[in-house]
């Protein structure tokens, strides 16, 4: 065995859909990445074209003559949506470890340097993330994903904080393959997290190691965003159940209280009463209690919102995409 077959390998998986225009950027950035180029690292790219209508197909055969069979295509020909897309390269992985990147966003050189490293060094971590930098469509910084420091995040953080980890930032070890080809589609990042916290806690690296652009036209938070909160509050519904009563309380009541303020703003639709009628029952709560608690996260939230609104302004600092107080 020559000693280039004996290198790790790194299974990145592509999900794309009518993103022609980023799409050579975001391949780009996996070949650049500074392990590979210093023959450290070996990696595989299985991309999955969700039957796109734009030029992504011939994008994808100039960067296969560029990169040969180190980049593989998997085409549909119907539109099966982005679960079942994923599923279906994941599906075909062989690498010691899995990533995930979306068709629109793109890596920083260090990336699976950095992560493969934190793995090595926490052996009861099977996945990590990173922060991300936030970037609109002309690659112009905004601001950052998220403003956690780097930890450990278990399920109860998980289910308690929020999705705030970004899918593009997600690599974790061919152990965990299983767990997230188990899931039932339709779903979203956030089940595949939690899915994932459930086995044990994702480390985070607070470094922006990803580039994330936020606000594009074709984003399925803008074409589904009903779905979106569907699937969102499914996959919490499904992880209450297997964390501690208090903090399954705490993480319905901020549920609610995340639903209100995105329907005040016009970015959701309104929590009906069946809804939250089943997440108290879930949470081991009456729904007049859950309501009361999530009435009180929405002043906390409303009240840390505007502090965090005030320094920017005086002292200056990134915006936040995903804030987490």
């Amino acid at each position: 065995m020559s000693q280039d077959e004996r290198l790790p390998i790194v299974t990145v998986c592509v999900a794309t859909f009518n993103q022609a225009q980023y799409l050579e950027r975001c391949i780009q950035s996996i070949f650049a990445q500074d392990a590979v180029n210093d023959g450290s690292l070996k990696v595989e790219v299985i991309v999955g074209d969700d039957c796109s209508s734009d030029t992504t197909g011939a994008v994808l055969e100039g960067l296969q003559c560029r990169y040969g069979t180190s980049l593989i295509i998997v085409r549909h020909e119907s539109n099966i949506g982005p679960a079942f897309n994923y599923l279906s390269i994941l599906s075909k992985a062989s690498g010691d470890y899995i990533a995930h990147l979306d068709g629109d966003d793109y890596w920083e050189p260090s990336k699976l340097r950095v992560q493969i490293k934190f793995l090595d060094q926490h052996p009861d971590n099977e996945a990590v993330c990173t922060n991300a930098r936030v970037v609109n469509k002309q690659e112009e910084e905004c601001g950052i994903f998220t403003n956690v420091e780097s930890r450990a995040v278990d399920l109860d953080y998980l289910t308690g904080a929020g999705n705030f980890l970004n899918h593009s930032s997600l690599l974790y070890r061919r152990a965990a393959l299983s767990t997230v080809c188990g899931l039932i589609p339709p779903f979203i990042d956030y089940g595949i997290l939690l899915a994932l916290a459930r086995r044990a806690p994702i480390g985070f690296i607070a470094q922006p190691l990803v580039c994330y652009r936020a606000g594009l036209p074709g984003s399925i938070q803008r074409l589904q965003g009903g779905q979106v909160q569907d699937l969102y509050r499914e996959a919490l519904f499904a992880a209450l159940p297997f964390i501690d009563r208090s903090v399954a309380r705490r993480s319905a009541a901020n549920y609610v209280a995340y639903r209100v303020v995105f329907a005040l703003r016009g970015r959701g639709v309104r929590l009906d009463m069946a809804t939250l009628t089943q997440l108290a029952a879930i949470a081991h709560t009456s729904r007049q209690l859950l309501a009361t608690f999530a009435v009180v996260r929405i002043s906390v939230l409303a009240t840390k919102a505007f502090h965090a609104w005030s320094v920017r302004r005086l002292c200056g600092g990134p915006y936040v995409h995903h804030p987490r107080y």
